[in-house]
């Protein structure tokens, strides 16, 4: 079973997370987001063990084996 991380619950995020769903042999293990509230409603959502309002809390977490990143990039912020 590989059990995935998610940096940042948001729309791409959710579209992630269905196809999980549907993903034989995967699970996503834990969530992470600056906004609390808003790691939680995805977890309940998608039925995640883990919720981290910290990034680097998800890093380390030693029962996740890959992260998916689904923040913006800051560099698409700045671009005209």
């Amino acid at each position: 079973m590989i059990k995935w991380g998610v940096m940042g619950p948001g729309r791409i995020a959710h579209n992630f997370a269905r196809g999980i769903a549907v993903t034989d042999g995967a699970v996503i293990q834990a969530v992470a987001s600056r906004n609390e509230q808003r790691a939680k409603q995805f977890a309940n959502e998608y039925q995640v063990e883990t919720v981290y309002s910290d990034y680097q809390a998800l890093i380390q977490d030693p029962d996740v084996d890959i992260i998916y990143i689904a923040t913006l990039m800051p560099f698409t912020m700045s671009r005209p």
